[in-house]
Order: C-alpha cells, then structure tokens, then sequence
C-alpha cells in the first residue's frame, strides 16, 4: 500500500488560484460600485445645477419686484400726504395701492440636497463640493429666518386686508388683471375705475392710522430684500454654480 503524498506546489498554485480570482470578483465589484457611484453622484450634480440656475432667475426676479414694491409704496405714501391722483392714472394708483404689500418670497429649489441628505447620498459628492452645496443651503436658511422676521415686521397694515381700500368689487378684477399682465396678456390699466371708486380708495387711505410708519416697514422690508436677492443669495448661488460646473 502506497502512502499518499501532498504535491505542495499544485497545492500552492490551487490556492493562489481562489485566491486571485476573489480578490478579482472584488475589484470587479468594488470598480461597479465605484463607477455607479461616480455616475449617480454626476446626476445629482446636474440635478443641484438646473436648481442653482432656476434659483438665480427666482432672485432677479424677486429684487426686481422689491423694487417695483417700494416704488409702489412711495406712490400711494404721496396720495396719503395729499398729493392729488389723476383719473388718467387711475389703473396704476389702485395697481401700486395692492402692490405696496406682501409679496411672497421665492422658493429656493430643494428637492434635490433634500433628497441627496435623506438618502445619506450626499457622501457620494466630492469633498469641496459637498462643502459648497451645505454652505449654499445653510445660506438659504438663513434667509428663511429672515422672512419669517419680515412677516413678523409686516403683519399689520391694511394689506391684510386690502378690499378695505380697494372695495370688494375692484380687488377681484384687479387681481385677474395684474396676473394676466405677468403674463404678458394685459396691464393693469384694463381695469377701469371711475372718479368715485378713486375718490373713494384715497379717502380710505387717508384714515388708516399710523400709515406712515406702515409704508416706512415696507419700504424697509423691500430694500433689505431687494439687497439680500439681488446680491447675497444671487452671489452665493453662483459661487455654488461654478463649483458644480468645475466637476461635471
């Protein structure tokens, strides 16, 4: 009887085999992981620019209806002081008398770093654009805090009710005709309004009390908000515009 023997060198070939070819079904799998990644991490990136870019166009859009806001409010604050308000220019008076309000602030596009922090794939992104992004989106809060200060400054005032000076007749027309002029079917002057309804609005006008100091937080409201759009957030959503291009 023949006592068996171990051939070590098929042995060690055999072994170093297996061994290769896991360590080869790994790299293999962790190269897939990797490219899906890198590829999932480019769709975000592509995502968080299409957000950057319809933000940038919210923020001029937003400063320039501060401005026209605080115009607005100079407008009717020379009515309340006596200044006499011409028929003819009847349409844009009771148009500056609704728009020396509120205005809702425009809503920064979040779907996307709401859905990269949900999902934990914002480690996906690299490290500098990661920062960029967090940076831009803590700025964003901050701004939200800041209009909820404004709304604090602005809750008093006849714009909370404004069919108490423009009468509960005209507000609905004048609506329909301001949102048609937004896009771009009619202005404001399509709403006619007679000698008595003008007399009417400005008498009301001029018995709100404390109406001044009303105007002042508004204008106020406007020139922080026309500043805060037009340079700081429209600045930083640039800045993050750029980061973003620089990796796609």
């Amino acid at each position: 009887m023949s006592e068996s023997r171990i051939s070590w060198p098929k042995t060690l070939a055999e072994l170093l085999t297996i061994i290769v070819g896991v360590l080869l079904a790994l790299f293999a799998n962790n190269w897939r992981d990797t490219v899906r990644d890198h590829a999932q991490a480019r769709a975000y990136e592509a995502r968080l620019e299409q957000d950057v870019a319809s933000d940038i166009q919210q923020y001029g859009r937003a400063a320039g209806e501060a401005a026209a806001i605080d115009s607005a409010a100079v407008q009717v604050l020379a009515a309340y002081r006596g200044r006499e308000v011409s028929p003819r220019d009847a349409g844009g008076f009771v148009e500056a008398v609704l728009r020396a309000s509120w205005m809702p602030p425009p809503a920064v596009s979040r779907d996307t770093y709401d859905d990269l922090v949900s999902t934990g794939s914002l480690s996906l992104l690299p490290v500098g654009d990661r920062e960029a992004v967090g940076a831009y989106y803590r700025q964003a809060d901050v701004y939200a805090d800041r209009e909820a200060l404004f709304r604090q400054i602005l809750a008093r005032g006849y714009w909370r009710d404004p069919a108490s000076v423009l009468g509960p007749d005209l507000l609905p027309r004048l609506w329909k005709a301001m949102d048609a002029a937004r896009g771009g079917a009619a202005d404001a002057d399509a709403v006619v309004v007679t000698a008595s309804q003008l007399a009417a609005i400005v008498a009301r006008l001029r018995r709100i009390p404390d109406f001044e100091a009303q105007i002042g937080d508004v204008r106020n409201v406007m020139a922080q908000r026309e500043a805060w759009y037009a340079t700081h957030m429209t600045a930083a959503a640039k800045k993050l515009r750029k980061v973003l291009a620089g990796a796609t």
